[in-house]
């Protein structure tokens, strides 16, 4: 009797494949991060839906979903797992809100959602952050290998990440309380860290270099010294580290 009076009889045959069209029309303005992860998702379920997209939606059932996410769970981070869970959640809201189904298959899934695991990073030793930036700065040729082994010098120092060290500017340090302001990347929140006994020497040096300047101007000119990272790790036979390999 629900289905009599909620499903809308012109799209009652729709198919998974017409439904994922629909998803994709909704989702153009979000990140490409996020649509190349759809994509992704998507050619997924082309190759291993079990009883295929071109089934119509009306026909999935919860035990469906759970096959599907079964089939690449032990190959998938429990984020990853989130992201696929969560796509099938958004995939079949869609179906309920126009009028397709009655009810959404995926509130019957067993496993809706997965706690992320702690990101495990390598973190240098005391010698090998050494060996790491001086490795960079007698790069002789390259333009930007002091401006690069200073940024990493302070991402290890400050035990910041790239994006917040790339926005401080001269402004945010505030010498009197010793300590420095940091927007942080994703939200915009301020959060101040110490001018660590290692750190002060440092920002004194850099800062005797560039004289009087504006409180507007940024510590360094660049924002990311990824490559300059990547190339020192593997001229020094070291693990690949990243910018976020640091205590804080």
């Amino acid at each position: 009797m629900r289905n009599l009076t909620v499903v809308n009889r012109d799209l009652e045959r729709t198919t998974l494949r017409e439904l994922i069209q629909k998803l994709l029309a909704v989702s153009q303005g979000k990140s490409a991060k996020t649509r190349a992860t759809n994509q992704s998702i998507i050619r997924q379920l082309e190759r291993s839906f079990p009883c295929g997209i071109a089934t119509e939606v009306r026909q999935i059932r919860s035990s469906h979903l759970d096959e599907w996410l079964a089939l690449h769970e032990h190959r998938l981070k429990n984020t990853s797992y989130n992201r696929y869970a969560g796509f099938l959640k958004q995939l079949f809201d869609i179906a309920v809100r126009d009028r397709i189904i009655v009810d959404s298959p995926f509130t019957q899934v067993r496993t809706k959602w997965k706690k992320p695991q702690d990101p495990v990073r390598l973190v240098p030793t005391e010698k090998q952050f050494r060996a790491i930036v001086d490795c960079i700065r007698e790069q002789r040729f390259t333009d930007h290998a002091k401006e690069s082994a200073d940024f990493i010098e302070f991402l290890g120092l400050a035990g910041v990440g790239q994006a917040e060290a790339g926005s401080v500017t001269w402004g945010d340090i505030d010498w009197k309380r010793e300590r420095i302001s940091v927007r942080r990347h994703k939200t915009g929140a301020r959060f101040y860290i110490p001018i660590y006994p290692d750190l002060q020497p440092f920002l004194k040096a850099r800062l005797k270099e560039v004289g009087t300047v504006s409180g507007t101007v940024r510590l360094f000119a660049i924002k990311d010294a990824r490559k300059a990272l990547q190339s020192a790790c593997q001229r020094l036979e070291f693990p690949n580290f990243s910018q976020r390999s640091h205590k804080t």
